[in-house]
């Protein structure tokens, strides 16, 4: 195992992963084992998981949350939210939890017995300065496995499955929203501050039954009224905005004004990773094809989902153009037209909306009608419902 730096302060070892190196042979034998039991395991996964399934993408639950807080908003309904972070995920879960998670959802036997071995019999070498000895894994799972995100998925389904939240949170088209998962970047919603407090210490005390363990110092709620929260004890802090699945959510930003100049920074912060490509002497269609994989996704992550105003349809084009003349080494003074690239490009990824089918749970947000509430009067925010077609 080999440990790498995620993020934050270096000197802090908690800010490191340990990451396998697994042969080639059983990363071929995984690989066929995740695909023989993936149709049976998303058929077991409620809509509200989008992480490693077919057909979904994080773009799914950041169109969800845009519409929760948008829908809230118009119809003056309170809402409260919780990010909940678990402590070294995938490293604390219990094999048996995870054996057991498969069985409870169908997995053949001849799987998890294969499975089983790969657990029980497994044991692993530390790189660091020197090789170290090998210890057994006892717990679990590895991360760079091609199977360990259906490990992961399974055993998180099993704690859900024990938490009875049918009532819970806010109800959606007959239905009710009180979660949203993505591998293990989880959502809670739910519009009492009570209910909220009382669900996070509820899936706190059944992750602890499967060996997970809530971060409470990165677990946050977010809402409008300053009242506490605590789980076990310990207050969770209420922050003003939160970037979840790379989008960040605030209480203060109406019309996402804030996110859209964040993916513009971020832009700028990809361009300058790849300043000496744009300013060298290569050919025009080299670096068009660096700007769009680099540099663009970076500007137009969530542009789906967003809520453009007027303004802030003219800022993307406003910063890739920038960008272009930098690159092609065009100045104002010159009287040019950027050529390099499509203009209109940023600003068109989020006119182009995908066709949302009447069972997802983002088409079921964006039609939602707030019950038992009212409109504010006077000038109104945009909404999305306003510019999509559905």
């Amino acid at each position: 195992m080999v440990i790498i730096f995620k993020k934050g302060n270096k000197k802090d070892l908690k800010n490191y992963r340990m990451i396998c190196l697994l042969p080639n042979i059983y990363k071929v034998l995984t690989k066929i084992l995740t695909k023989r039991l993936q149709k049976t395991q998303d058929e077991n996964q409620p809509r509200t998981q989008a992480g490693f399934r077919s057909r979904d993408s994080t773009t799914d639950h950041i169109h969800v949350v845009n519409q929760l807080n948008e829908k809230c908003r118009e119809y003056n309904i309170p809402l409260c939210i919780a990010f909940v972070d678990h402590e070294k995920a995938f490293d604390t879960m219990q094999t048996q939890a995870v054996l057991t998670s498969f069985q409870e959802q169908g997995i053949e036997y001849l799987h998890i017995e294969l499975l089983e071995e790969f657990c029980n019999n497994s044991s692993m070498t530390v790189h660091l300065h020197k090789e170290s000895n090998k210890p057994n894994t006892g717990r679990g799972v590895r991360q760079g496995d091609t199977i360990s995100p259906k490990l992961f998925t399974a055993t998180l389904e099993r704690i859900f499955r024990r938490l009875t939240w049918e009532t819970r949170g806010l109800k959606i088209d007959g239905e009710y929203l009180s979660h949203l998962r993505f591998a293990d970047d989880i959502l809670i919603c739910a519009i009492i501050q009570h209910e909220l407090q009382q669900m996070l210490q509820e899936l706190a005390a059944e992750s602890e039954n499967q060996g997970l363990k809530m971060n409470k110092s990165k677990t946050k709620v977010m809402m409008e009224n300053d009242t506490p929260i605590y789980v076990i004890n310990t207050q969770i802090e209420n922050v003003d905005s939160y970037i979840y699945l790379g989008q960040r959510y605030s209480t203060r930003d109406k019309n996402q004004d804030e996110e859209i100049q964040r993916r513009i920074t971020a832009g700028w912060t990809a361009f300058a990773k790849h300043r000496d490509i744009f300013k060298g002497n290569i050919g025009t269609c080299l670096k068009r094809q660096i700007y769009n994989s680099c540099v663009l996704p970076t500007m137009t992550h969530g542009a789906e989902t967003w809520t453009l105003t007027t303004q802030a349809k003219n800022k993307l084009p406003a910063a890739q153009t920038k960008m272009e003349r930098n690159m092609f080494n065009i100045t104002y003074w010159d009287k040019k037209t950027s050529g390099g690239c499509d203009v209109n490009i940023v600003a068109s990824s989020s006119e182009n909306r995908r066709e949302l089918n009447h069972q997802r749970t983002p088409r079921q947000t964006l039609l939602f009608r707030g019950v038992f509430s009212s409109d504010d009067r006077g000038g109104q925010s945009s909404f999305q419902y306003d510019t999509r077609r559905v």
